[in-house]
């Protein structure tokens, strides 16, 4: 499991749904120089792989160095962007979060990047799919991937209803990258019961679909200020980073995340792929909304 490195929370876009919109107020300077170094020494020996994400990390000045002190290190280093501002120094892997695409101001800027990108760095594009995706958008996505793409991660967006038109939208999504060989997967735990059973088999096979977060693991997010922990992103468990001592983060958060997975939605704890240890109700930073 990777770091997560979170430099800076300002952003070029301001993307609906993004979650680290919440910390910019709370965090509002960046990563300094020496503390990133500090981070690095620090976790060097626990991690082979480092994952600079954000906020949008290209608008932190230290961006290209901090890539290259890492490979220097023999880290494989992936970082999580819009696509809008180029980096000069190339990472392993780049997720690209492809909602520029659909924005006609930025199309042809994101276009650019991504074709600079194209043979330096391996490309996975990131669809996060909503209520308010459109045949049109699947049909878009599915042509960008084609060309572009090693592969795509796909993601429900949260918080979202128990609906089976988002199901639908993921199931046929993966159906269509998959017939034109785009390797595909669901990146986030995804509620199963928003799929029916050929659905969850079917994805499961072709997307490596899971209901369960993969909580608790040993991977860590470090947010700017150098000292504030979370397992993950998205879910704000907190710890101080000099808390972990000799304990891994597997060990450290296992409780508060066990507790968190028996605190879903009432309509979760009654459904039968949560009582088989199946689904925890999807991402457990959100809690599901029922339908009216």
């Amino acid at each position: 499991m990777p770091a997560y490195i979170a430099p800076t929370y300002r952003c070029n876009l301001k993307c609906e749904h993004c979650y680290s919109a919440k910390y910019a107020s709370e965090f509002p300077y960046d990563l300094d120089w020496p503390s990133f170094i500090n981070v690095c020494k620090s976790l060097i020996w626990r991690y082979s792989g480092f994952c600079i994400i954000g906020g949008e990390p290209t608008q932190w000045k230290f961006i290209n160095e901090a890539i290259l002190v890492l490979k220097n290190k023999s880290k494989r280093v992936s970082v999580f962007t819009n696509g809008i501002t180029p980096l000069r120094v190339y990472p392993d892997s780049l997720f690209i979060n492809a909602s520029a695409f659909w924005n006609e101001s930025l199309q042809s800027t994101f276009l650019s990047n991504l074709q600079r990108y194209t043979h330096k760095s391996r490309i996975i594009l990131r669809f996060n799919i909503g209520e308010e995706c459109t045949k049109l958008n699947i049909e878009d996505a599915v042509s960008l991937a084609c060309k572009y793409a090693n592969s795509v991660s796909l993601a429900c967006l949260f918080p979202a209803k128990i609906q089976t038109d988002l199901g639908d939208m993921i199931y046929n999504l993966v159906k269509q990258l998959t017939s034109k060989s785009v390797t595909t997967r669901i990146s986030r735990a995804t509620p199963l019961c928003i799929f029916n059973s050929e659905q969850i088999k079917c994805l499961v096979k072709m997307s490596r679909l899971k209901g369960q977060c993969g909580l608790p693991s040993n991977s860590l997010y470090i947010h700017p200020d150098a000292r504030t922990i979370q397992p993950c992103p998205e879910l704000g468990i907190r710890a101080d980073f000099k808390s972990l001592d000799k304990l891994s983060p597997k060990v450290f958060f296992k409780k508060d995340i066990e507790l968190k997975k028996l605190k879903r939605i009432s309509s979760c704890l009654i459904c039968k792929f949560f009582k088989n240890g199946q689904c925890c109700g999807g991402c457990l930073a959100y809690d599901l909304l029922p339908l009216e």
